[in-house]
């Protein structure tokens, strides 16, 4: 919202990936006049009585890092191997090497010890809550080789945003 404010944006659309969704849906629901629409990719919220089943790729885990199954790294204590694990479940696609090491770059300028401290201290259960109060058109979008989500669960955060007025 600040951003918002700074440039004098009265409306913006949002568009977030991971776990920048959760903070998508949050200033959705509570600031619903300042957002006109928005893009969710690969949003890995756990919502509440989601239906299992209808799941093509392999699982994520339901543990608290969100990584996708036992043979992760653990972030916290090996974010580079992590990184370049996790990418490379997200982009499993025959010649996405190039992809991979771009994305693999960026992602290890990302600050750990911040990371460490938002997740410490953010509730990933208040996303979720509030997908019933998103009131702007949403598009939910997720990669049918992506492995690191089930495609129930994406279908789940889809069906809790209730269709605009």
């Amino acid at each position: 919202m600040a951003v918002l404010d700074a440039s004098h944006t009265s409306t913006a659309a949002l568009v977030a990936g991971s776990l920048g969704t959760h903070v998508a849906v949050l200033v959705a629901a509570h600031h619903p006049v300042r957002v006109a629409r928005m893009v969710l990719i690969a949003p890995p919220m756990d919502v509440a009585g989601r239906v299992e089943g209808d799941v093509e790729t392999p699982t994520e885990s339901s543990d608290e890092d969100r990584s996708a199954g036992p043979s992760a790294p653990d972030w916290r204590t090996d974010y580079p191997a992590f990184v370049t694990w996790f990418i490379g479940e997200v982009f499993s696609e025959p010649d996405s090497q190039a992809t991979i090491a771009e994305v693999v770059s960026i992602a290890l300028e990302a600050d750990h010890a911040m990371l460490l401290q938002q997740s410490a201290e953010l509730d990933w259960d208040e996303a979720p809550r509030h997908l019933k109060d998103v009131r702007c058109p949403t598009l939910v979008v997720h990669g049918a080789a992506d492995r690191t989500l089930e495609l129930a669960s994406i279908k789940a955060v889809a069906a809790g945003i209730p269709a605009p007025a």
